[in-house]
């Protein structure tokens, strides 16, 4: 069974981590929650499904 050696293109925007703090502030707006994942990371996740990576200092400013 052959194995992705690195994420194709269209994968790549899920291991960019947001520091744009105007697009948290409107997605939690919009009814999206934040999210701590078991490996210590932050994203914001619409209630649709989709989500986005954000920093710490993203998440310690909206967690104020």
């Amino acid at each position: 069974m052959p194995t992705i050696k690195k994420p194709s293109k269209s994968m790549a925007f899920q291991n960019e981590k947001s520091n744009d703090l105007d697009k948290a502030h409107k997605a939690i707006s919009n009814g999206a929650k934040i999210v701590q994942d078991l490996k210590g990371g932050y994203s914001i996740e619409y209630p649709s499904g989709g989500y986005f990576k954000i920093t710490k200092t993203v998440f310690n400013k909206l967690s104020k």
